[in-house]
């Protein structure tokens, strides 16, 4: 009567998925899911999931939030259960008749972007390489430019860092960021055709 006509519903990724090698589920609260989803088609409404919400404080979830969220740009095996939880969400979302589509946040993914101010230069001249961040900048610049960049002398690659805001190179991790987070939904269209995502500009 409010003039609403849609739910959207915050799924998380732990909590539901607990232990992810191999994948395993807290049953009850994927059968609240589906309970839930049964109610708003009852009610006449539309239904809408935000998948991989990381918050959720399950003392029996493989992972913390962050953990998981850094090895989704970091670690194959992680990457490979986040698609096992999304198709077991899509297959629950695919009883609701009234149920719309599934989005994830990159408001839900700090770990990558956000959180870096918090982490130590060790920590991120650590994550500059199996995030692909230290490939993605060597392909685009020499290590000269590189070295502008950063407003300091690099001899040799492996030292390539994860930038901060307060340095030219940021730019360049920002733009690193965002093709990063695209491959992410390329990929968990793999498991879910509809997945969307939610992007500020």
């Amino acid at each position: 009567s409010d003039g609403f006509n849609t739910i959207i519903l915050a799924v998380p990724w732990r909590g539901f998925q607990r232990t992810l090698f191999p994948p395993s589920y807290d049953q009850a609260n994927l059968a609240k899911l589906g309970k839930l989803l049964a109610a708003i088609d009852a009610a006449g409404l539309a239904s809408i999931v935000r998948v991989s919400f990381p918050w959720h404080n399950d003392p029996d979830s493989e992972l913390s939030f962050d953990e998981r969220a850094l090895g989704l740009f970091t670690r194959a095996d992680v990457r490979a259960a986040w698609l096992d939880y999304l198709a077991v969400i899509s297959r629950i979302t695919a009883r609701a008749r009234n149920f719309r589509f599934a989005f994830f946040s990159w408001e839900d993914l700090p770990s990558i972007r956000e959180l870096m101010v918090h982490r130590s230069r060790a920590d991120r001249l650590q994550l500059a390489e199996p995030t692909g961040f230290r490939a993605f900048l060597s392909a685009r610049f020499t290590l000269a430019q590189i070295s502008e960049l950063y407003g300091e002398t690099f001899g040799d690659a492996a030292e390539i860092y994860i930038p901060l805001p307060d340095c030219a190179a940021y730019v360049s991790y920002s733009e690193f960021v965002n093709l990063r987070l695209n491959e992410l939904l390329a990929l968990g269209r793999s498991a879910w055709p509809g997945l969307s995502m939610q992007i500020r500009a």
